[in-house]
């Protein structure tokens, strides 16, 4: 199960301990925290970092260089143009650049000849793989553990530190007996929604934030 940046028995063991392994009465509270904070991560560094494959990029077309939001990037499989509704989304030879230089760690993309192919309303789209990966079997699944993808980049250990510790900070002063509220959806948004983030996670999302391009 996908609980952010990883599975619900990592999560589970990070949060409530071993000894509750086979506890169940609050995996949907707790995928919603490892979902939440992930989201928050992703916000923070103003990137995506899961891997998904065949992922979809749009950014204005007036320019050589661009950089795709969830990197590492593997592969850039499709680049497409769009000058006009009417024509709308083209490809091919003539049609829009190839890529002239990739930077996979950065996701930094630029285009070859042709480049800067339109004024600013129009548009370039990126199909390409990127992001971390990490493992979303249960220790009870078949298959389980999991075969890094070729070419894939695992979730580094210091992001996997940093969504569990703000993970259990969300879990600590979350509610679980049910004393102050009923509801323990919102028990749970209310308590991610409160808190910022610990030191330590602040410390290594500031190296991976994104940087733009002027």
């Amino acid at each position: 199960m996908n609980c952010g940046l990883g599975n619900l028995f990592t999560l589970k063991a990070h949060l409530q301990g071993i000894a509750l392994a086979d506890e169940t009465r609050l995996d949907d509270v707790i995928q919603a925290i490892g979902l939440g904070v992930a989201a928050q991560m992703e916000n923070f560094c103003d990137r995506k970092l899961p891997r998904v494959v065949g992922d979809t990029f749009v950014s204005p077309a007036d320019r050589a260089s661009f950089i795709l939001p969830r990197y590492p990037v593997e592969t850039v499989t499709l680049i497409e143009f769009k000058a006009d509704e009417t024509s709308g989304w083209v490809s091919g030879a003539g049609n829009v650049p190839a890529v002239q230089s990739l930077s996979g760690p950065s996701g930094l993309v630029y285009l070859g000849d042709g480049a800067d192919p339109g004024k600013y309303w129009s548009q370039v789209r990126f199909t390409f793989t990127g992001g971390y990966w990490f493992e979303t079997l249960e220790p009870t699944d078949d298959g389980f553990p999991s075969t890094l993808p070729a070419g894939a980049a695992a979730l580094p250990a210091d992001l996997l530190l940093a969504w569990l510790t703000q993970c259990r900070r969300v879990w600590s002063a979350f509610d679980k007996l049910g004393t102050k509220i009923t509801d323990n959806s919102q028990a749970a948004s209310a308590a991610l929604a409160a808190l910022d983030w610990t030191p330590e996670s602040r410390e290594i999302l500031a190296r991976y934030r994104r940087m733009t391009l002027i």
